[in-house]
């Protein structure tokens, strides 16, 4: 998933629409966290608030994409020997 200008609002956006939607469960206490302190600045750009990180919220946002594609190709399920 190449994270750009262009992309990063689909991956929040759609991750924030599974979290509520609830599609997918959050059982990482430092990702709950993430998303407290993840906001959308002036401007446009979404990131953490000065001072916290948003790492774990982008790689949730990537898995969400990668899990998305892998169930529009009919590839849900893991390869054998996973």
């Amino acid at each position: 998933w190449p994270t750009d200008a262009n992309t990063k609002p689909i991956l929040v956006d759609d991750l924030a629409a599974a979290i509520s939607g609830r599609h997918i469960r959050i059982q990482s206490v430092g990702l709950v966290d993430e998303c407290f302190t993840f906001v959308s600045k002036e401007g446009g750009s979404q990131e953490a608030q000065e001072g916290k990180f948003d790492d774990r919220v982008m790689a949730a946002g990537i898995a969400w994409q990668v899990r998305k594609r892998g169930m529009a190709r009919g590839t849900t399920e893991r390869p054998r020997g996973w």
